[in-house]
């Protein structure tokens, strides 16, 4: 960390510049390539559709390194868009957007298209019966704990595992 102090007219100003590197990653090439065989060979199509640009990214994130193909979409009219065009095998879907809500876009969803949906939503006051008449298959409450355990509770839905 690096300081300056600056003398403007008769106010002194504290000004700081922070520089910070990520920690690195050391681990076994071999153990690495092999996992990412497998996971590639398993990967999802994964749609996130949230206003909030945080959660948006942790979850494509988290998405990509355990392999699967993702895109997001910030409100609800850009998600049933992309929906329709890359066909995915899983969406997280908000519930609360400002232009179009999650039950609306679950609404607008043509029947044919079968897609495992988990709602994700701050608020958790929405009961089984409200998530399956919506069309969804799950609901998660934010913030989430582990993202990577969200990541794998989502890939066991896909595959009809208990999640």
């Amino acid at each position: 960390m690096r300081f300056a102090t600056e003398q403007a007219s008769r106010r002194s100003v504290l000004k700081a510049e922070l520089t910070f590197e990520p920690p690195q990653l050391y681990v076994n090439e071999k153990l690495q390539s092999s996992k990412r065989r497998i996971i590639m060979s398993q990967s999802l199509k994964i749609l996130v559709v949230d206003d909030e640009l945080l959660i948006r990214k942790a979850i494509t994130l988290s998405a990509k390194q355990r392999g699967h193909k993702t895109q997001s979409a910030e409100n609800g009219t850009e998600g049933l868009k992309i929906w329709k065009e890359f066909k995915p095998d899983l969406v997280f879907l908000d519930v609360l957007m400002p232009d179009m809500d999650g039950f609306t876009v679950l609404k607008l969803i043509p029947e044919n298209i079968k897609t495992k949906v988990i709602l994700i939503s701050a608020h958790d006051d929405l009961n089984q019966k409200e998530i399956e008449k919506a069309g969804a298959d799950l609901f998660i409450k934010k913030p989430f704990p582990d993202i990577f355990q969200l990541i794998e509770r989502a890939e066991n839905l896909v595959k009809n595992k208990t999640c």
